[in-house]
């Protein structure tokens, strides 16, 4: 069939793989660029895709579509700014330096640019160059006019000093849009053309766990290669730094995703670390079987993202456990060493946050939180079957999920199960799971 070949040209050019991920689109989007270009053999198609530039483009372009807001998540520009007002770690250079990749249409990389300005750095000492392999969406990002869907954030009300609105439209100002140089390119290229440390601060979030595992190794090659040493990454929620980035510097900001590039020195010290598994010393508990929880009609109804580490949330299971006093344990009483327990893994020490969680496990087998967070302490101890157990006992008691789907999809394609890592994508597809793929329909 023709979307065999042409999805592996797509991996080769992109990194994605679209007859594991998204079958049906890939197959429905050749046949509407086979019409749109009056052709119908495939063999033909299959010549002209290959050979032109324009037609591949506009294949691309019917594929992916993006996903974005501006200050997605929050907390990475909240850290940005703190870390940028206390004026000493990037001290002496200037211009500043920030890649923002996958760029999209253009909100991520113009938030940084209102966070920088906000935080008192003048348009003339930065540049953020913003990448993306779609003209599409560069083309709406170059304008700078957006809707209301592209503010879906709290407490982000400074930023409507740099946005003018006029009826339904939001306009960029010009010395945000000044700020910001739109480019088109994939990170393999862009690496190729970069000197090694061009940037001091690069965002290269949620793009990841879409590309299959050879592109993925060649992406965090060339992001360690341009990132300059002390600089700071920021990755996606479901990106933990500790498996794609083992050796960098976690930063003490919870649901920031954000880590250092250490120096030499630093690095020195952080390499003995890396690959010691999690649990030296003990197995985790083993969780009974339980009956599933019937949801509420809110989380049924609601599609929802969620940030890593977890955000707060009740512990499943009984509302209240029995303590060795008879007095009975409440969730929020359970809160305390699970906040603890994300706190030590934003940090980097996952052997403590692990046994944290093995505690609670063991107070209450069903704790979807616990189980979660010791599926990625156990990726990052590399140790997949570990991980495996625990994202399944997720989506056991959450079939909803969202992070726990993306790693299960990680973890079935790394194991050549691709068929199991199809079926978990479709659900984040449905999901609304920050996929850039286009919905089925």
């Amino acid at each position: 069939m023709i979307e065999t070949s042409i999805a592996s040209l797509l991996c080769e050019k992109i990194g994605i793989d679209f007859q594991i991920s998204s079958p049906r689109v890939l197959a429905r989007v050749v046949r509407k660029r086979m019409e749109a270009a009056d052709i119908r053999d495939e063999a033909t198609y299959l010549a002209l895709v290959t050979s032109s530039e324009e037609e591949l483009r506009q294949l691309i372009e019917s594929l992916v579509v993006p996903e974005t807001w501006f200050f997605r998540d929050g907390e990475p520009f909240a850290y940005l700014r703190k870390i940028l007002s206390k004026g000493d770690r990037f001290a002496g250079r200037r211009p500043l330096r920030i890649l923002s990749l996958p760029a999209s249409t253009g909100e991520e990389p113009y938030s940084i640019a209102i966070t920088l300005m906000d935080a008192g750095i003048k348009p003339a000492d930065f540049q953020v160059d913003a990448v993306d392999v779609s003209r599409k969406a560069l083309d709406k990002a170059i304008h700078g006019i957006y809707g209301p869907s592209s503010f879906r954030e709290k407490n982000v009300e400074f930023c409507w000093k740099y946005i003018e609105r006029s009826g339904a439209e939001y306009r960029v100002a010009p010395e945000v849009r000044g700020a910001v140089r739109f480019l088109q390119g994939n990170i393999l290229r862009w690496a190729a053309v970069n000197p090694q440390g061009a940037y001091d601060i690069i965002f290269f979030r949620n793009l990841l766990v879409y590309l299959n595992e050879e592109a993925r190794k060649q992406a965090l090659r060339a992001i360690d290669r341009l990132l300059g040493e002390g600089g700071l990454l920021f990755l996606g929620f479901a990106e933990p730094h500790h498996i794609f980035f083992p050796h960098y510097i976690p930063a003490d900001h919870p649901r920031s995703y954000a880590a250092c590039k250490p120096r030499p020195e630093q690095a020195a010290h952080a390499a003995p670390n890396a690959n010691q598994p999690p649990f030296p010393n003990q197995k985790t508990a083993a969780a009974r079987r339980l009956s599933r929880p019937a949801p509420k009609k809110a989380d049924r109804d609601r599609i929802d993202a969620r940030p890593w580490p977890p955000p707060r949330m009740e512990a499943s299971g009984p509302a209240a456990v029995q303590n060795a006093g008879g007095k009975a344990e409440t969730p929020e009483r359970r809160r305390e060493p699970l906040d603890r327990a994300r706190e030590l893994a934003d940090r980097g020490m996952l052997a403590e946050a692990g046994e944290i969680c093995i505690e609670c496990v063991k107070t209450d087998p069903a704790c979807l939180e616990a189980h979660y967070l010791l599926g990625v302490i156990a990726l990052a101890g590399k140790n997949e079957e570990q991980a495996l157990e625990h994202f399944s006992k997720v989506i056991y008691l959450e079939p909803d999920h969202v992070e726990a789907l993306v790693h299960l999809s990680l973890l079935m394609e790394k194991m050549g199960l691709e068929g199991q890592a199809e079926r978990y994508r479709k659900r984040l597809t449905r999901l609304g799971g920050g996929s850039p793929l286009q919905e089925e329909v």
